[in-house]
C-alpha cells in the first residue's frame, strides 16, 4: 500500500493524475495501516500468535487485565477444581497491589505474561522508549513475584504499531494474540457469550477472556463444561505453541 502511494505521488510530478487517485492512494494506505494496527491478526507490524495449525482438540485459555481482588482468586479456585492450566497477562500496577495473587496464579501452575504496566488508552501512541519502559517495568515485577522472566507479551487491545513492534523487538518478547475474542466486557448475556464462544471454537485455538469481570465467575465452570462436552482440551498456552513462557 506504501508502494502504490508512492507509485501515485511520483506520478503526479511528471503527469497530470486526477485529484481522486491521490484519495484512493492515500485512502488504502491510511486504512491498511489502522487494520493493521486494530487487528492484531493481520500481522503487519508485528508477528503475533493468534492460534496454531494443529489436528487435535485443544486450545489455550488466557485471562485479560487482571489481578482483580474480587475476581481473580475465585477464577483460581475454578480452575484449581478442574485442574486446568491458564495464562494471565497482567496490568503491572495492578500487579503490584496484588502480588500475592499473581504468586498464587504461578504456584499453581499458571503462566504470568505481560499486559503492559499502565494499559493505557493511549498506549498505542506511546513512543518506542515509553513502551519499552512499560514493558520493562512489568517484567521486573513478574520476574520479582515468580522468579522468572516473562516471555509473552499481549499488547492492550491487541493493538500493534511500529513503536509496539520495536519494542517488542528489543525485549525479545513473543506477541500473543487469540482467535477467540469473547467480547464478554460487552456481552451481558451469559448464553448469548457462551453460545458465541463455542460456535468459534476450532483445534488450536485462543481464547480471550477477562478476569476483571465479575459476571466471569458464575460463567466460567458452564463454559469450562461445556467445552469439555464438545472433547475439546484446555492446555497451557506454552504447550500449545510450543514455545517457554519464561527465560532466565
Amino acid at each position: 500500500m506504501f508502494f502504490m502511494t508512492f507509485v501515485v505521488v511520483v506520478i503526479g510530478w511528471f503527469y497530470p493524475v486526477a485529484w481522486w487517485w491521490y484519495v484512493l492512494a492515500f485512502g488504502t494506505f491510511f486504512g491498511s495501516v489502522i487494520y493493521g494496527s486494530f487487528n492484531i491478526n493481520s500481522q503487519v507490524f508485528v508477528p503475533a500468535v493468534c492460534n496454531v495449525p494443529v489436528s487435535k482438540n485443544v486450545l489455550a485459555l488466557t485471562f485479560d487485565d487482571g489481578p482483580q481482588p474480587d475476581v481473580t482468586p475465585r477464577v483460581l479456585d475454578i480452575l484449581k477444581e478442574k485442574n486446568i492450566k491458564a495464562t494471565f497477562f497482567c496490568i503491572g500496577y495492578k500487579l503490584e497491589k496484588n502480588q500475592a495473587i499473581a504468586k498464587r496464579a504461578a504456584e499453581e501452575g499458571h503462566i504470568i505474561g505481560n499486559h503492559s504496566y499502565s494499559h493505557s488508552y493511549y498506549f498505542d501512541f506511546f513512543p518506542k522508549g515509553m513502551v519499552r519502559k512499560e514493558l520493562t517495568k512489568t517484567n521486573d515485577l513478574i520476574k520479582k513475584i515468580t522468579g522468572k522472566f516473562p516471555r509473552f507479551f499481549r499488547p492492550p487491545y491487541g493493538v500493534t504499531n511500529f513503536s509496539i513492534a520495536d519494542a517488542v523487538k528489543m525485549e525479545g518478547e513473543t506477541v500473543i494474540g487469540w482467535n477467540i475474542r469473547s467480547f464478554d466486557t460487552v456481552i451481558k448475556d451469559p448464553q448469548r457469550l457462551q453460545e458465541r464462544i463455542l460456535s468459534k471454537l476450532a483445534p488450536g485455538s485462543i481464547l480471550l477472556l477477562h478476569d476483571h469481570q465479575p459476571a466471569l465467575i458464575d460463567f466460567l465452570p458452564g463454559l469450562l463444561a461445556a467445552i469439555e462436552e464438545r472433547s475439546f482440551e484446555i492446555v497451557p498456552l506454552d504447550q500449545l505453541i510450543g514455545e517457554p513462557a519464561y527465560s532466565n
